[in-house]
């Protein structure tokens, strides 16, 4: 009743929002704003916090698309609830006003109002947008804003989708979609998939005054960040997607005629067959621009399984397909993953992204979707069956099956599975770093679709591998000794798997031989610190992403000769690299997602002189469901031996297992602390 009174409160404020006799009518820019306007304050019960976006509404035209914010403004923080991001190429006009309680009002329309930044860059990259900062913003105001920009029946030029958040940063009395794209080419249209909300947020279904259905959700509490966390990942999480359907002439004869409808949980409107997209985008693989030195490579993979491996191509597919892989990473390099020599030949190459397939051999490296398009073709070459696999990073939107749309996904880059069976293996071929089998953090244990494309592309939920604490270990020794004098020699010796192996790698593949050394030095001199004095730093050369690699470290501690006793930090510049969060926002709902499980192991032989001795007693073992420390340190004879060991046993926990992260972060900071002390004969 609470929520019903507020909403029927807060709506008399809304200028022009409303439902008549005659539709949806959407708000107009630059009415009289009602006096209930100002009488909307913090409310802790409703989690109302510095602002508010009294409207939010959203229109989908044609060629442009418009938007209209109403906003309270209550505390410092809360400006930037009116901070305003755009792209600038799509940006056609805007324009807005801040008001005053005494009635008076500073409008904003010109240039001078806009900050340009750079927002984006890569090597080969720079994407530009613009801030809009409104001028005269106060901690007691109403900020009104109109703007449009170019779209394409409602998106946003080559954008196939796009998912809205329900959920801002701050609390929202009203967000709505205005589905007003109309008189399109025919075979074409706009369509939405949204979830039915939970409580306090309710929606209503209204047609606008032409007949374009419009969507409104209603008190809309903001959406929390957790640490660790995903708020997409949140139970009670809600987007609204919206899409451009296929033509009816592609579509009628595998679906029927399309027709808008409640189904379910969900609201659709032309609902998606999975099947006919997956058919439409994949078509690519099925028939690649091949060419002689594709040929004579896949005859020289077949040769090698079959004669050289002794592979049985129909019992053995998954080995068949490792090996295919490894083979095919070792030929051709994926182009965002170069070594230092071929990125000074992709950088002088005026042609990045070849139209076909035939310089990626003559080149020796292909983009992310060329090397996956050629791992496939290599299997239907090899009679290997395989599926689609479909998987979104645990850091964006996951795939909801019941939303019934697919277009959450980059349809261009998908997993490959191979299944044998009691078994089945998926295959990241754009991430060379990883070993075969081996999918990146990011992509394992989220939910995903298989699609089949030889059952006339059947799909089916399910969900990606997920590889545990042991496939990522990082194990470092350190051999040092400790002179009668105080200097202490020491050195770091590391080696790495999985995720680990990969960051070693990846740090020094992209630099030439010579470069590497200089690159590590200046790295670990900042890790030691001004109290440890770096020797020298070298790894095993990198030239290929799949090559072991060991580092080594030396260095020299001098301590202070006068003095009887040492406190000796047995792991400098060694840590775990775990963040240590300083606020825990209550009542978390959404899962606990850290970057992967993994076991980290540091052990420490120390020589010291005769008659030294290791002072105080070192055994701890802390242990819960997020994972294990250990510290343990003992002597014997003139050799003092420590281990340190953390185990993140499961990087994808529930929400109900934060107070156990806390303590294992608590543990984990404890042990990076840790130090000896040794003394010499009795000496405290």
């Amino acid at each position: 009743m609470k929520w019903f009174i507020f909403t029927f409160f807060l709506m008399t404020l809304v200028p022009g929002l409303t439902a008549t006799d005659n539709g949806f009518e959407p708000p107009t820019y630059g009415l009289p704003i009602p006096e209930t306007a100002w009488q909307v304050r913090q409310d802790p019960e409703r989690d109302l916090f510095d602002a508010a976006f009294l409207v939010h509404y959203t229109s989908f035209e044609n060629q442009h698309n418009r938007h209209y914010r109403l906003i309270r403004i209550l505390s410092e923080q809360g400006k930037a609830a009116a901070e305003f991001l755009h792209d600038s190429e799509t940006l056609s006009a805007v324009k807005g006003r801040v008001l005053y309680p005494d009635g008076t009002e500073l409008g904003f329309d010109s240039t001078a109002d806009f900050v340009e930044i750079l927002t984006y860059r890569s090597r080969r990259k720079k994407v530009k947008a613009t801030i809009l900062i409104p001028p005269g913003l106060t901690t007691d105001c109403l900020v009104e804003m109109e703007w449009f920009e170019a779209a394409d029946l409602g998106l946003k030029k080559d954008t196939f989708f796009k998912r809205f958040d329900i959920r801002d940063d701050y609390y929202c009395l009203s967000k709505t979609f205005d589905m007003g794209v109309k008189d399109v080419p025919e075979g074409k249209t706009l369509a939405w998939v949204t979830q039915k909300p939970k409580e306090p947020i309710t929606l209503a279904l209204q047609n606008s005054r032409t007949k374009t259905p419009t969507f409104t959700f209603n008190n809309i509490p903001p959406r929390k960040s957790h640490p660790f966390g995903n708020p997409n990942q949140a139970p009670n999480a809600h987007s609204f997607i919206v899409y451009r359907t296929l033509p009816f002439t592609a579509s009628t004869f595998l679906r029927g005629k399309p027709v808008p409808d409640w189904n379910g949980d969900y609201v659709v409107s032309f609902p998606t067959d999975i099947q006919l997209i997956a058919r439409m985008i994949t078509y690519h693989f099925d028939n690649p621009d091949t060419n002689k030195a594709m040929r004579v490579f896949s005859k020289e993979v077949k040769h090698m399984l079959t004669k050289e491996a002794g592979v049985d191509l129909k019992k053995e597919p998954i080995r068949a397909a490792k090996l295919t892989l490894t083979a095919l990473h070792e030929r051709i390099s994926v182009s965002n993953r170069l070594n230092a020599e071929q990125l000074i030949m992709f950088r002088n190459k005026k042609e990045k992204k070849p139209s076909n397939l035939k310089p990626c051999f003559r080149n020796g490296w292909a983009d992310p979707f060329q090397i996956n398009l050629i791992f496939v073709w290599l299997l239907r070459e090899l009679n290997i069956q395989f599926q689609f696999v479909y998987a979104n990073p645990v850091t964006s939107p996951p795939y909801k099956a019941s939303e019934k749309t697919p277009f959450s996904f980059d349809w261009r880059m998908p997993l490959i599975m191979v299944k044998e069976p009691q078994q089945r293996a998926m295959f990241c071929a754009w991430r060379p770093e990883f070993e075969p089998g081996m999918l990146p953090s990011e992509l394992q244990g989220t939910a995903a679709l298989a699609v089949n494309p030889y059952r006339r592309f059947f799909h089916v939920d399910t969900d990606t591998p997920h590889f545990g604490a042991t496939a990522n270990q990082l194990e470092t020794h350190v051999d040092a000794e400790l002179n009668e004098n105080g200097s202490c020699r020491l050195r770091l010796t590391q080696t790495g798997t999985g995720v680990n192996k990969s960051r070693m790698v990846r740090a020094l593949h992209h630099l030439r031989e010579e470069e590497q050394g200089p690159f590590l030095r200046r790295h670990w001199k900042r890790r030691l610190g001004n109290n440890v004095e770096l020797l020298d730093a070298q790894a095993t050369p990198i030239k290929d992403l799949k090559d072991a690699v060991t580092l080594t470290v030396d260095a020299q501690i001098d301590h202070d000769e006068a003095q009887n006793w040492f406190e000796i930090d047995p792991f400098p510049g060694l840590f775990v690299n775990l963040p240590q969060p300083k606020m825990w926002p209550a009542d978390r709902t959404q899962p606990i997602v850290l970057d992967y499980a993994f076991v980290q192991t540091e052990t420490m032989t120390l020589r010291v002189p005769s008659g030294w001795t290791l002072k105080g007693k070192h055994h701890r073992h802390r242990e819960n469901r997020v994972g294990t420390v250990t510290f343990e340190a003992n002597q014997e004879g003139n050799v003092i031996r420590v281990q340190r060991t953390l185990t993140l046993t499961d990087n994808r926990l529930e929400a109900e297992a934060e107070p156990d992260l806390r303590f294992f972060l608590a543990w984990a900071r404890e042990a990076n602390l840790q130090t000896i002390a040794v003394a010499k004969g009795d000496a405290q």
